[in-house]
């Protein structure tokens, strides 16, 4: 073969593996994606109530972190070709489970299998960029990585939402089989084995993961049974958050004075700016998570968008986010300074929050257009700068430890967003309706207008009583549905005050620049 054959069938074989690695993360985002957006179709499939389907996510979030912490582990005794090929095979398998499933205890054990595979797989494939690419080519694979992570963004509302409205709900995680294991068929013939490079420092013991296991459950059960038990046994809930706090915190405790942590800790607080980014991460992880989950609800339950629309319109933030990802990871060697990226990133997340604060039922699709298009820029420049900043200048070693770390933290913000949301939502919707019920009155003109009319539009299709019935309860529902809007508009402006702050702090700091 000639020398420009030699050159061309290399760049092909860099090409392939940078595409292979990116779909490695682009499958577990696009599950993960799909699985949140269609949670209310999955629950009813499998008649799951809200307390027993937030034990399958609790499930899949502890055998995501349990995984992570053994990453460097596994991967010095299987090789990362072995470990990834691994990792898809058994999401395959626990997403045939999961589709499987006929009741909610069936879905949390198939899930927690699929967390197994799945929960690692966005940290590995990030990590193996650095293995496999000199730090010239980083900046390519990096946009594959882009391309896998956002693309998925896009597609998981799409897909989810044909899927939901064609097929049965276990068809959401049966189209994962086929995908993982043409994943894992690539991994196994493109990944690099990379033993001989990883440091086999990690001692394994059953009874320290065990009891980190233990801790992080009761942790997540608190996080999850906080959405129905804040108000009702605060008492029992502080118990479970004690005993699972002192179970992870005593594990972490054992690393960072262990000879061979899997999980380097002391390396990572001597480095005041990679605690500094990963609380920046955190923080950030926080608003993404919590929006998302407070987004479909405003649209969908308070301002009655379908669907179908509310998928959209998530797609175009998803699609910004790509788009602009791509732009400025090119344009990223002409840049110095990364803390206005960052500043810019948090001004537009104050807008987007801001903006859906200022919305109202009846709104039109060109005014919710722009606070996802800023949704999709903040994503991009409040996550990629502090990322650079926060792992820049960290040798391999040390890279592998902080990233496992920084993922860790992603799962358990992921589950406590979503809890702390329920709760808030909960106690603003309360206030709201309390302020809202004494106007519900028959002294009250407006109420007797609206009660009024509505009994005579039901009146044409039954009885004089029913219909009375019936209006007092739609305009009851009425109230509930305009309680829950001002609910939704007070967190949202919360988290445009949080995006404020941030703002605020991110300019006056001094180490991540």
């Amino acid at each position: 073969m000639s020398t420009w054959g030699l050159v061309f069938a290399h760049k092909t074989r860099q090409r392939v593996l940078m595409a292979v690695i990116a779909a490695a993360t682009g499958i577990e985002m696009l599950e993960n994606g799909m699985f949140v957006f269609a949670s209310s179709h999955i629950a009813g499939g499998v008649g799951a109530a809200p307390e027993e389907y937030a034990f399958v996510s609790t499930l899949y979030a502890v055998a995501g972190i349990l995984v992570i912490l053994k990453q460097r582990w596994l991967a010095s005794r299987l090789g990362y070709r072995g470990f990834l090929t691994g990792a898809l095979t058994l999401m395959a398998f626990g997403a045939w489970l999961c589709g499987m499933a006929h009741n909610p205890v069936e879905l949390a054990a198939a899930r927690f299998v699929l967390g197994l595979g799945a929960g690692s797989l966005f940290t590995a494939s990030r990590i193996l960029i650095n293995l496999c690419f000199a730090p010239e080519l980083r900046l390519r694979a990096l946009l594959f990585f882009t391309y896998g992570f956002f693309g998925a963004q896009i597609s998981a509302p799409l897909l989810a939402s044909y899927l939901v409205d064609h097929f049965l709900w276990s068809s959401v995680f049966l189209i994962m089989v086929p995908i993982a294991l043409a994943g894992a068929l690539a991994s196994w013939l493109v990944i690099p084995d990379f033993r001989e490079r990883l440091r086999d420092e990690g001692e394994f013991e059953m009874r320290g993961i065990v009891f980190f296991a233990v801790g992080v459950l009761l942790v997540e059960v608190m996080m999850q049974r906080s959405r129905f038990d804040f108000f009702s046994n605060p008492l029992h809930l502080l118990e479970l958050c004690l005993v699972g706090a002192i179970c992870a915190i005593g594990y972490m405790w054992h690393q960072y004075s262990h000879h061979k942590p899997l999980i380097d800790f002391r390396v990572l607080v001597r480095n005041p700016v990679y605690v500094l980014g990963l609380g920046g991460y955190a923080v950030y992880y926080f608003f993404s998570y919590s929006t998302s989950y407070l987004f479909p609800i405003y649209m969908q339950q308070g301002l009655n968008w379908s669907v179908e629309h509310t998928g959209y319109l998530q797609a175009v933030a998803s699609v910004t986010s790509l788009v602009v990802a791509v732009i400025y990871t090119i344009a990223r060697p002409k840049f110095v300074k990364l803390k206005p990226f960052v500043l810019l990133g948090y001004l537009c997340l104050l807008g987007y929050a801001f903006l859906l604060s200022q919305s109202y039922q009846g709104v039109s699709s060109r005014w919710l257009i722009l606070p996802m298009v800023l949704s999709g820029l903040g994503g991009v420049f409040a996550m990629i700068p502090i990322a650079e900043l926060t792992f820049r200048g960290m040798d391999e070693y040390v890279f592998q430890h902080g990233y496992q770390t920084k993922n860790i933290v992603r799962q358990l913000v992921s589950s406590m967003s979503v809890s702390v949301m329920a709760v808030l939502m909960q106690d603003r919707q309360a206030v709201f309706m309390h302020q809202l019920t004494p106007a519900m009155t028959p002294l009250n003109p407006a109420y007797n207008a609206a009660v009024s009319q509505a009994q005579q539009t039901f009146g044409a299709s039954v009885d004089a009583t029913t219909a009375a019935h019936m209006a007092s309860a739609w305009v009851g529902s009425l109230a509930s549905q305009q309680a829950l809007v001002l609910s939704c508009v007070n967190v949202f402006f919360g988290f445009a005050c949080l995006a404020a702050f941030c703002a605020l702090f991110m300019a006056v700091q001094r180490r991540l620049r």
